[in-house]
């Protein structure tokens, strides 16, 4: 069936980053007969806790936007009857209240979600296991000629972990590398490329401004000269000249006995990060997180590993429907998947800067470049609102 399909593809780009992948349009069923997906996670960390509710999209369809739901209520319930209720955060995405709400290690924990026309879900109930922390993450340089002759240079990074008294070795691991790039977009004036006019209108927005500021506004910058001879001044702070970026791992990581010893998963990589000269610039703060799952949680994951590693496989076939843990207890039947799950979590951090790199271990270019545009999109994942943790 095509809803099926749809649902292994949903699910996949859901939960993991999608490959750039050119894809016959094709106009299948209405996005309205496909299944609803449920996603989310509580832990015994602090919260918030966010739920998504969303429409699947049709497999080779024009349309691979994820459709949000609206529901009529949508709350975590615990086994001892106690109820946590979601409130709407944006379209289709729910979430706890700041700090109202953490899971204990040991309690059972489901999602019950109804709809606006009354269908009704809820998940299994799954138990948050006891927690394991992270020994240590530790990071190991490396460089190398490739097959064109350039050079490349990484930092891989590795981790050390024991396993709890249980031996329970359902274990998921997330990796999250941050990085700060200055930019300079004052020095990148607007230009009509037709010559009509010396620059795109962007509009007067302070006292004895010219209609032409051939800045873009988030420089904070604006022409009081005239067309012919510009003159700025500053009328707010630059929003787009400093952004932080993340790298994550685009596949789950999930135990691998080849590094169990003795009751340890030891030298387990869970990471490589190219470098360039803006990345190592500053500092790379390295997030390693380790998640304890219960084993149809560890079971989900992998199949989804299962999924990803043999979409690359020319030999390995599919392996199959992605499972969920949904059942509708309520309403009209209609196909539900999508998963609700606990975990305890623990996490190591670590700091890289170019004081890390062996001497004359990588050419760094100094000064370096001035990158002459708006900080958002240099590299992926990039926000102008810095992390909490980052310290400069």
């Amino acid at each position: 069936m095509n809803w099926i399909k749809a649902i292994l593809v949903f699910l996949v780009v859901l939960f993991l980053s999608d490959g750039c992948v050119d894809r016959l349009q094709v106009d299948l069923e209405q996005t309205s007969n496909l299944p609803i997906v449920i996603t989310g996670f509580i832990s015994d960390q602090p919260g918030p806790y966010e739920i998504r509710v969303r429409r699947s999209f049709p497999i080779g369809g024009s349309n691979r936007y994820e459709v949000p739901v609206a529901v009529k209520k949508i709350g975590i319930v615990d086994n001892l009857g106690n109820e946590i209720l979601l409130s709407e955060k944006s379209p289709g995405v729910y979430s706890t209240d700041e700090n109202s709400f953490q899971g204990v290690v040991g309690r059972a924990y489901q999602l019950h979600v109804e709809l606006l026309n009354g269908k009704t879900y809820q998940s299994i109930p799954d138990t948050i296991p006891l927690p394991t922390k992270i020994d240590t993450v530790y990071s190991k340089y490396r460089n190398f000629t490739n097959l064109i002759g350039g050079y490349e240079f990484y930092f891989d990074v590795f981790f050390n972990t024991s396993t709890n008294l249980n031996n329970n070795f359902y274990f998921l691991w997330k990796f999250r590398a941050t990085f700060k790039v200055d930019t300079h977009p004052e020095l990148e004036l607007e230009q009509d490329p037709k010559g009509s006019t010396p620059c795109d209108f962007i509009g007067i927005d302070c006292a004895g401004c010219h209609p032409c500021n051939m800045l873009a506004k988030c420089t904070g910058l604006r022409n009081v000269g005239n067309v012919a001879e510009p003159k700025f001044i500053r009328v707010g702070p630059c929003t787009c000249c400093t952004c932080w970026y993340s790298i994550y791992n685009e596949r789950p990581i999930l135990t691998n006995y080849s590094f169990l010893s003795q009751g340890r998963f030891e030298n387990f990589k869970v990471a490589s990060i190219k470098l360039d000269d803006y990345i190592i610039n500053s500092k790379i703060y390295i997030d390693v997180d380790q998640y304890n799952l219960t084993r149809q949680s560890y079971l989900f994951y992998k199949a989804i590993q299962d999924q990803k590693d043999g979409a690359t496989s020319l030999f390995q076939p599919p392996s199959g429907k992605i499972p969920t843990n949904f059942q509708q207890i309520a309403g009209d039947a209609e196909p539900i998947n999508g998963f609700f799950y606990t975990a305890s979590v623990s996490q190591k951090t670590i700091i890289i800067t170019k004081e890390d790199v062996p001497n004359g271990g990588y050419p760094f270019s100094y000064p370096l470049r001035l990158i002459k545009r708006t900080c958002v999109g240099v590299y992926p994942n990039s926000t102008t609102t810095k992390p909490t943790f980052w310290v400069d």
